[in-house]
């Protein structure tokens, strides 16, 4: 399919090629060094670079966060999903919920999450 493989750099590697530049190293330098395109090193410092106005936040770490959220949101979506079936079923049998008790896990929080 390529003529060449693609290839698969460290986040130390590509930390250290932005830290280059950050430094006052011209693009071309690390590029013809490491082998690493021109446009690969560009993309590298836009997302290791911080984010205007945020801080120290860079793309990638908003990304990440963004991922970690989404993940998140979805746990929390199962969990929900699976205490209102074990909460009918429990209901159907007669019998008490236990808050404390739910596969596991901790959820005194779920009634805050989940509310009557």
């Amino acid at each position: 399919m390529y003529d060449h493989e693609l290839k698969k750099y460290e986040k130390e590697f590509k930390q250290t090629v932005v830290n280059l530049y950050r430094s006052g190293t011209p693009v071309n330098r690390p590029a013809s060094e490491y082998g690493v395109s021109k446009i690969t090193i560009y993309k590298w410092i836009k997302l290791h670079s911080p984010i205007e106005g945020t801080g120290e936040l860079t793309a990638a770490e908003k990304a990440a966060t963004q991922k970690e959220n989404l993940r998140l949101k979805q746990d929390v979506d199962i969990l929900k999903k699976g205490m209102t079936i074990f909460a009918q079923k429990t209901k159907q049998e007669g019998k008490e919920i236990y808050p404390h008790t739910f596969l596991g896990r901790n959820i005194h929080a779920f009634s805050a999450l989940h509310p009557e």
